[in-house]
């Protein structure tokens, strides 16, 4: 494409006095180093390369007995004029006098409008509003007069003769250029190169959706690339970049493609940034977790040798540490004799955070954040560009000082909050460390001359630039006194298409804000005709794999690398390795543990085989307990990794009064109900329903037993008991929903003492019972939450009959779960897996319930009989014989399976149920798996 830019650049290049200037710095470093190309030369002075706001900088310096504000003294003054406003109420429409006290929410936005305030000379201030902005811009002229400051954006527009001559390309394209129309086109020594009106429409390549275009941008800088264009001289200008960037990267990672993102993000995102809003909110939290870990698990924090964040982190875990409770310091009183070194780091973060807070002036806030990383952190552990950051933060820190010094500002109450918004609206650009395509932000590309140039993203919304009068008030004030937005975009458009020596523009029309319309100054076409071809083979995703043929040959294609890596790490854990066939005993210990099913299980290897054997076992003998027989027959590959392994997920987050604690809180609470009847021998009196009345007596004449006084006594147990191990945030949550424990207690205790009437508990929790099983070397293994015996006689002692109970927190097994199916197998082992250990002891099973305290989800009955004389029991009472082979029988399977080692996942069949929730679907892959 013709350089029309470079031809007038190298036309002048011998007359040494001649400037250049461009609508970016972008474009004018980019226009010398074409122009050392071009020209054969091997230096020219940069000097002669300039911006269009380095231009305004020479002809329009302003005052010449004054210093220009900055940007940091617009902050401290907006704050402080919006601080007084709140004490002695000055603005009316802007802030509302009755809510004055909020005033310093607007700070920023005064000091980002204080340079436009220019544009209020000559209005006739017809409005509340704009009289509330003259107010403003009156203080803030007196506060530069009484400084000798001045405001560059209030600047006489008569420009300074200036030595030497200018050729200005495009100045009409920048959002100013009427501000200084007149006094540049009145410059003798100006030539001027303008864009004018555009009506022209421009070919663009048009594709159905943004991941369409982005990839057809990717593989046609890829093949610019093979052709031999140098990757330095291939730019790419997004428009909209905030929503199109992430889809770039990520597409570009997949290609393989290196890109440099030349998009400034504010300092609030830098290391130093989120490293200071992160003890802030620390302190303003008073300690949350959250907020503890926002600043204690960011990685790219270089801590101390010797301090161990994660620790703190894993406390407040354990400990439920949510929030600060109103009277005490919920970390401190969470805290035990043994954590002394989580309390000195604690202690020590909320010093420091404190201290950064409650700083009441920029100096003291820069004292306190090099305290902290002198402290905490090890400097040397910082990256380079985390180092530049941190330097750019302290720099603008220090920029803040000399501007609330020069301002006379003593105190400033929220200096750290203040410094805060600061960054969050300084930009920073940092330096490049690897090479790549450059990536602009639309427009700041135009007037460059790459060898190819993609143009990104070219739709209505997103490709956008105006020059916005009065832009600090409200439209319907603008459209008031006849302010009009200048549109800029048609323009720099024409310009990008001139910016290259081969230009591709594209426009798709689903971005990533939904259906939207091209830009008017584009002319959608296919993406051939308009330069970019749709090749949508060439991306692997979008290939057919198969021939078309239909053959199992696949196509031969180009596989970028990262899909390449990713292909093989599919294979490696999708696939079984070759000697990892069942029952093989090759000498390669290679084995793929995911691939085996209860009927052709994958071994494990003879050593590891007999270390799990051993740590199920006591003196020597295989330990079968119902669970292991019930986790055998779902997912062998689980158990390993849970119960043997023991490799957990690492929890990060905070949970509270989850179902494991509330089932715990139950438990404990029952346990310490019935406990000291069975230590006394006193029978259980079932009495009135604790929910029906006053407690009348039993069948025995005796008053119920256990009471509702008693079972409150019990419940407040338990909870001291979670509160001493969860600490004292989740005793707090706990207290708070004890209505709730003991109303559910007592409809349980209502459902479950009808049962055991005149009944004396014999087993509360313990002791752990065991019994030798046929099968060799094994024994069966087994806690029971209530076993109760019938009082035998007129006497105390019970009888040798036992009735079980085993609560749940809400759910109960169903009726045919607890029943042989057609092959002799049991859906659940707990029950008979029980009666077995009784029967071993002496007694004889006469009944099992399972009781759900809070009721079953769906509603219905609290107490399900297992097995008994009941007309409704899962099982008669004579059957149990069959019920006690099918555990004989399953144990012998489960020790089986033991002792060869077996693992393997679910049949197929049952995956859907069984892994829904699993943990270890990551490790095992069968979730993943494409059959």
């Amino acid at each position: 494409m013709a350089d029309a830019i470079g031809d007038a650049i190298l036309a002048a290049l011998d007359d040494s006095s001649r400037r250049f200037v461009f609508p970016s710095e972008v474009a004018a470093r980019d226009r010398l180093e074409r122009s050392l190309e071009r020209s054969g030369r091997k230096a020219l002075p940069l000097e002669r390369f300039i911006s269009w706001d380095a231009f305004k900088a020479l002809a329009f310096p302003g005052p010449s007995q004054g210093r220009p504000a900055s940007s940091a003294l617009r902050s401290v003054f907006a704050r402080a004029l919006m601080e007084e406003n709140a004490g002695k109420p000055f603005l009316n429409a802007l802030v509302p006098r009755s809510k004055a006290a909020a005033s310093p929410r607007f700070a920023r936005m005064v000091a980002k409008a204080l340079p436009a305030l220019r544009d209020l000379d000559g209005l006739r201030l017809l409005s509340p509003l704009l009289r509330d902005w003259q107010a403003i811009r009156e203080r803030y002229a007196a506060f530069l007069s009484e400084r000798a400051l001045f405001e560059p954006g209030w600047n006489d527009r008569t420009a300074l003769a200036l030595s030497g001559s200018y050729t200005l390309f495009y100045p009409d394209l920048t959002t100013d250029w009427t501000d200084y129309e007149q006094a540049v086109r009145a410059m003798p020594n100006a030539a001027l190169i303008l864009a004018g009106e555009e009506r022209t429409r421009y070919p663009a390549a048009a594709f159905a959706t943004i991941v369409d275009e982005v990839r057809a941008v990717l593989i046609g800088l890829q093949k610019a690339i093979t052709e031999g264009i140098d990757p330095a001289r291939i730019l790419i200008s997004v428009a909209a970049p905030e929503s199109v960037l992430p889809i770039l990267e990520r597409e570009a990672a997949v290609a393989g493609v290196s890109l440099d993102m030349r998009e400034a993000r504010p300092l609030s995102e830098s290391a130093g940034g989120r490293l200071l809003a992160d003890l802030l909110r620390l302190a303003q939290s008073q300690r949350s977790f959250s907020a503890m870990r926002s600043l204690l698990l960011d990685r790219s924090r270089p801590w101390k040798e010797g301090l161990n964040p994660r620790a703190l982190i894993d406390l407040g875990i354990r400990k439920h540490v949510l929030a600060a409770l109103p009277t005490i310091d919920i970390w401190e009183a969470s805290m035990g004799a043994k954590d002394d070194e989580e309390r000195k780091l604690y202690r020590g973060l909320r010093s420091a955070s404190e201290r950064i807070a409650e700083a009441a002036g920029f100096g003291q806030l820069r004292s306190a954040f090099d305290a902290f990383r002198r402290a905490f952190l090890d400097e040397a552990g910082w990256t380079l560009a985390q180092n530049d950051e941190i330097a750019r933060c302290i720099r603008e820190l220090e920029a803040l000082e000399e501007a609330s010094k020069a301002a006379g500002l003593g105190r400033i109450q929220g200096a750290a909050a203040a410094y805060l918004e600061e960054l969050e609206e300084l930009r920073y650009l940092p330096v490049s460390e690897a090479g790549g395509v450059q990536v602009y932000r639309f427009p700041v590309a135009a007037g460059c001359m790459p060898a190819v140039h993609f143009v990104l993203n070219l739709s209505e919304g997103a490709a956008q630039a105006a020059s916005r009068p009065l832009s600090f008030l409200r439209d319907d004030e603008r459209e008031r006194l006849g302010a009009r937005d200048r549109d800029l975009s048609s323009g720099l458009i024409a310009l990008l298409v001139r910016s290259g020596e081969r230009v591709v523009l594209s426009y798709s029309e689903d971005g990533p804000d939904g259906i939207r319309a091209a830009h008017q100054a584009i002319d959608p076409q296919s993406p051939k005709s308009a330069g970019l071809a749709d090749d949508r083979d060439a991306w692997l995703p979008n290939a057919d794999c198969l021939a078309p043929s239909g053959t199992a040959a696949l196509r031969q294609a180009a596989v970028f690398p990262i899909q390449s890596s990713s292909a093989r790490a599919a294979l490696a854990t999708v696939l079984p390795p070759r000697a990892a066939m069942h029952g093989s005993s090759g000498g390669s210990d290679a084995r793929s543990y995911s691939e085996g099913s209860p009927e052709r299980a994958r071994l494990l290897g003879s050593a590891l085989r007999e270390r799990v054997a051993a740590a199920q076992s006591t003196d020597g003998a295989l330990t079968i307990s119902d669970t292991l027989i019930e986790e055998l027959e779902s997912c062998a590959f689980k158990r390993l990794f849970y119960r043997y392994l023991k490799l957990r997920p690492v929890d990060t987050g905070l949970s509270f009064v989850d179902a494991l604690m509330t089932g715990s809180i139950y438990h404990n609470a029952l346990e310490s109900l019935f406990r000291p009847l069975a230590e006394a021998g006193l029978s259980i009196v079932c009495g009135e329903s604790a929910n029906g009345g006053e407690e009348g007596a039993g069948a025995s004449g005796e008053a119920r037993r256990p009471d509702t006084a008693e079972l409150a006594a019990a419940l407040d147990e338990a909870i001291a008991l979670q509160e001493r191990v969860h600490g004292p945030f989740a005793g707090m949550l706990l207290r708070t929903s004890r209505p709730a424990f003991l109303r559910d207690l007592e409809r349980a205790l209502d459902a479950l003492l009808p049962k055991l009437d005149t009944h004396v508990p014999i087993i509360v929790e313990k002791p752990n019972l065991s019994a030798a099983l046929p099968e060799r070397d094994a024994m069966l293994v087994g806690r029971m939450d209530l076993v109760c015996a019938p009082r035998q006689g007129a006497g105390r002692e019970p009888g040798r009959g036992a009735v079980i109970i085993d609560f749940k927190k809400r759910s109960l097994p169903k009726l045919k779960e607890l029943a042989p199916d057609e092959d002799g197998r049991l859906g659940r082992y707990q029950m008979p897996a029980y009666a077995y250990l009784l029967k071993a002891s002496g007694y004889e099973p006469e009944a099992a319930y399972y009781l759900s305290i809070e009721g079953p989800s769906g509603g219905g009955k609290r107490l399900v009989c297992a097995f008994g004389d009941e007309p409704k029991a899962a099982v008669p009472l004579e059957a149990l014989p069959a019920l006690l082979t099918a555990l004989e029988s399953a144990a012998a399977r489960a020790a089986g399976r033991l002792r060869r080692g077996e693992v393997y996942l679910p049949r197929e069949d049952d995956q859907e149920r069984i892994c829904a929730d699993c943990d270890y679907r990551p490790l095992c892959r069968a979730h993943y798996t494409v059959h």
